[in-house]
């Protein structure tokens, strides 16, 4: 219940704060964030990444996947 009660109080927090946002915005906009946007999302969508890649990451993943499917194939 601890945690439910907790996870509530920040939830509740979190709305406050977004409605004193909504309505620190000028008249127009607004209204504009006041309407709900139901557009699908992108089929084609990439998933976010929070830094760029290594030079030869996946060739790494590879090989170590090679070397461990070897390993198991002995057991």
């Amino acid at each position: 219940m601890r945690k439910h009660r907790t996870r509530q109080v920040a939830e509740t927090w979190l709305l406050k704060c977004k409605k004193k946002a909504i309505e620190a915005l000028p008249e127009g906009l607004r209204e504009a964030t006041l309407v709900p946007d139901l557009t699908p999302f992108s089929v084609n969508r990439f998933m976010s990444k929070l830094m760029p890649p290594f030079e030869g990451y996946n060739e790494k993943i590879v090989e170590a996947d090679k070397r461990q499917s070897s390993i198991k194939g002995k057991l």
